[in-house]
């Protein structure tokens, strides 16, 4: 749907471009009835929903992105970091303030990228894909970025990785970091891929 504000056509219930609320557009929510399972609700949660013209990023997309925000938010924090505390930081077996100021610095820029630039980074904006939520569509919120990068990017790595490799198997792309802050990657192209 094209937005009335700006223009932009997105999906879902507000505009993923500035935000506005599409009201033309209907509600794609899920309704869970209170006698459901949890086993239903489960089940229902793994099967990508039913909505017209999004297409979920998948592994592949994903990597990119996450190989090209390497290359253009990590490395420059890195050379922020090394250029204010020097190179020995970077080879140092304990943590260091050095360590602290890089995780800081990273988590910081990558939350606000999300909330403020349409769920994206420059590497997914670049590969065209944004992070938001699931399964209404809606603008990324500070909550859910924080609780992505915080909690599900942790419990995705101290699980060897398997939590953000579960994106290859799921027919919503989802991983185990999307899952836990209710967050899916989607293309910006409405035709698909």
């Amino acid at each position: 749907m094209k937005c009335p504000t700006c223009g932009y056509h997105g999906v879902g219930n507000f505009c993923s471009e500035c935000g506005h609320k599409l009201t033309d557009f209907a509600p794609i929510h899920r309704v869970y009835d209170e006698k459901q399972s949890l086993g239903s609700l489960e089940q229902s949660d793994s099967a990508a929903p039913a909505v017209s013209g999004v297409t979920y990023a998948g592994f592949g997309a994903r990597f990119l992105a996450t190989l090209l925000d390497g290359l253009l938010i990590s490395l420059p924090i890195i050379l922020i970091v090394t250029a204010i505390y020097g190179s020995g930081w970077i080879t140092e077996e304990s943590w260091s303030g050095a360590d602290a100021f890089n995780l800081i610095l990273a988590a910081g820029i990558t939350i606000l990228l999300w909330v403020h630039w349409g769920g994206r980074t420059p590497g997914k904006k670049l590969v065209g894909v944004r992070i938001v939520q699931y399964p209404g569509l809606e603008p990324m919120t500070f909550g859910k970025a924080a609780l992505r990068y915080f909690i599900g990017y942790t419990v995705s790595a101290l699980l060897l990785g398997l939590g953000f490799l579960m994106v290859a198997f799921r027919k919503d792309k989802r991983g185990l970091h999307d899952i836990i802050a209710g967050t899916c990657v989607i293309h910006e192209d409405l035709k698909g891929r």
